[in-house]
């Protein structure tokens, strides 16, 4: 009997060795790989489980199990506790609510909490609920880089091909919806023709009698008539040593006069423009053409025109009726165009459209599947921490609020101690901060 019991002494001494050795060992790995968690046991173990009131002036949404983290003054943040009460009214024996719009709540912290000054305070962070959260989460600008090297090697690997397989897909579609959208304006200009031409009246008097002209006549016509009166001066004498009064004045006698034949005096006139003023005018078209070159860079160099013409568009653009007059126009002619719709469907479904889908796909499917798989991931790699976050977020609810507690400002502010502490103070964070950009944040 007395052996029967060393055995058992001895057995059961040697697995409480067992236990502690190996205690010992996973206390040295988890040291050596997570020395963050270990201390937060060795803390949680060791020291007093700690409390803290929050408090909002406004009520947000907090739920139990929410996750604290403090930021120190170097700017590393951690994971140092969740919330663990709200202080939301029930009555008799209701269960405690787990999520609320509140004022007040208590953090349950796992570790010791440092020394807070009078200005630590509380930082509320939310997720998004936008779908554009959901865009920058899943196309971080490293995805959004690997994302656009598959693209633009697919695009030099096939280039080639893929033009000239869609060039005359491309080119029919802009041809026939050029013409039913010429068409189209057309039709919708006749039917608002009433409403152009008020528009036209209003702005003949509002801009161009009043701003336009006078500029055209102070600053315009002064260029105009320094730089052309030598070639008209020129072509002018050129044109009278060539003119005879004699011509001219006996056949304007005689129309005026009760004689049966007319018209004499115009045709000399016709006959002098044919056979001696245009002679005359094409030889200096030359001449005329430089004339209009230079004119053309003097009027676009007048400052006061430009401001005037600047500031006349600025006032077409902006008035309420052309822009409604012009998005109606659109809207009809684009938009709502059915002539439109159908010509660019019965393009894109003929048997040439059809062939060279076939041939992209073809040509595209290991790029598009590699673009699946930096989104969304495989079945040999698992999902991407992107789409993870996404899923955690959108399908389990998680990460949905966080808080982070500044524990302290300044270094020369008075500390205090944390049971002491009234409740401190949260305040709604004024940045759209990740949460998974958070140090210590991770899943």
């Amino acid at each position: 009997m007395k052996h029967s019991n060393d055995i058992r002494f001895i057995t059961g001494m040697l697995i409480w060795i067992g236990l502690i050795a190996g205690g010992v060992v996973f206390f040295r790995q988890s040291t050596t790989t997570s020395p963050v968690a270990a201390r937060q046991i060795i803390d949680y173990l060791g020291a007093q489980k700690r409390t803290l009131e929050i408090s909002s002036p406004t009520e947000l949404v907090l739920g139990i199990g929410d996750p604290v983290f403090l930021e120190s003054s170097s700017g590393t943040i951690e994971p140092i506790g969740v919330i663990s009460e709200l202080d939301f009214p029930r009555e008799g024996s209701q269960p405690p609510v787990k999520l609320a719009w509140v004022n007040r709540a208590t953090v349950e912290f796992l570790s010791g909490l440092p020394p807070l000054d009078q200005g630590a305070h509380v930082e509320y962070h939310t997720t998004s609920a936008s779908l554009g959260w959901i865009g920058k989460t899943m196309l971080s600008p490293s995805k959004r880089k690997e994302l656009t090297e598959l693209i633009v090697g697919a695009y030099a690997n096939h280039q080639d091909e893929l033009l000239q397989t869609f060039q005359p897909l491309i080119r029919q579609t802009i041809a026939d919806s050029a013409i039913i959208i010429r068409d189209e304006v057309a039709l919708e200009i006749s039917k608002h023709q009433d409403q152009i031409q008020s528009i036209s009246r209003r702005y003949q008097s509002e801009v161009l009698e009043k701003d336009i002209l006078p500029i055209l006549e102070e600053e315009i016509w002064p260029i105009i008539q320094e730089e052309s009166q030598p070639l008209v001066q020129l072509i002018g004498m050129e044109i009278w040593r060539e003119v005879s009064v004699w011509r001219f004045g006996w056949r304007y006698l005689y129309d005026v006069a009760p004689l049966p034949d007319k018209n004499l005096a115009s045709k000399e006139f016709d006959r002098f423009l044919e056979r001696k003023a245009v002679p005359i005018l094409k030889t200096h078209l030359a001449d005329a053409i430089e004339l209009q070159k230079v004119l053309l860079t003097k009027i676009s160099q007048n400052e006061k025109l430009k401001k005037t013409l600047t500031e006349a568009g600025r006032k077409l653009f902006n008035d309420d009726e052309v822009k409604a007059l012009v998005k109606e126009i659109f809207k009809n002619a684009i938009v709502d165009n059915e002539k439109l719709k159908q010509s660019i469907e019965t393009t894109w479904r003929s048997d040439s459209a059809i062939a060279a889908m076939r041939i992209a796909n073809e040509r595209l499917e290991p790029t598009v599947t590699e673009i699946g798989k930096a989104l969304f991931g495989s079945p040999i790699t698992g999902i991407t921490p992107e789409f993870a976050r996404v899923l955690r977020n959108r399908v389990l609810h998680k990460d949905e609020r966080w808080l982070v507690l500044k524990a302290t400002s300044g270094a020369d502010q008075p500390k205090h101690d944390a049971a002491a502490a009234l409740p401190i103070r949260i305040s709604e964070s004024e940045t759209e901060i990740p949460y998974f950009s958070t140090e210590g944040a991770d899943e």
